[in-house]
């Protein structure tokens, strides 16, 4: 009786497998990433980010008179923009109106005094190495990635007063990659130039909270 149980079971096993691969393939298939048409724009007044705070990193740190050839600058972080109403964003009618996602961009730049705070927020822009690059992930609704290229240089321009970062050029695949020149604008309340010089005359800026961004995807 035993031995004809587990005969069985190996039966079963043998079906089961497949039928559970075909399930799988079909969830797949059906919760496959749609592009999601259209832009996503800002008010430079209100910013884009909601819940969790995006951290802007620096490596090595920014300090007054640094002499580093190269700098990196990450930035990373949760987001969640609300569309419609007194949001600050707009963008094609969407359900649900509130859009998640992550976004991860990595500028590396090669150029003489790289990690010092005079060259990185001079006012002038600055242009990364070719393998920079964003991606913004759509988390819900559950879009295609929005890869921010690089086919043209990226300008990056720290404001003088030290209280903003924009980066434009490059362009976008994927889902909202509609925008023909993306912007971002990287700003908080605590940037100022007192906060951050005070830094950078001291241990140096090796990170910056961003609590809030605008622009334009």
């Amino acid at each position: 009786m035993a031995r004809r149980v587990r005969r069985v079971l190996r039966i079963v096993t043998a079906i089961a497998l497949p039928v559970l691969l075909l399930v799988t393939l079909e969830s797949g298939v059906a919760t496959a990433n749609p592009v999601l048409a259209g832009t996503v724009t800002c008010n430079p007044a209100g910013g884009a980010w909601s819940g969790g705070a995006a951290v802007v990193t620096f490596s090595p740190p920014l300090v007054n008179g640094g002499t580093s050839p190269t700098e990196k600058m990450v930035v990373g972080g949760m987001f969640s923009v609300k569309f419609g109403g007194a949001s600050p964003c707009t963008a094609p009618a969407l359900t649900p109106p509130t859009v998640d996602g992550a976004l991860k961009g990595v500028l590396t730049f090669h150029i003489p005094d790289a990690n010092s705070c005079s060259t990185v927020f001079s006012g002038s822009p600055i242009v990364p190495i070719h393998s920079s690059k964003f991606k913004m992930k759509w988390i819900s609704p559950n879009g295609a990635p929005t890869l921010w290229k690089r086919p043209v240089p990226f300008s990056v321009v720290g404001a003088s007063g030290m209280t903003n970062i924009t980066i434009t050029g490059g362009t976008l695949t994927g889902s909202f990659a509609s925008y023909p020149t993306p912007t971002a604008i990287l700003r908080d309340t605590s940037w100022t130039a007192a906060i951050i010089g005070a830094a950078c005359a001291s241990g140096g800026v090796s990170s910056l909270t961003l609590a809030k961004s605008s622009g334009a995807w």
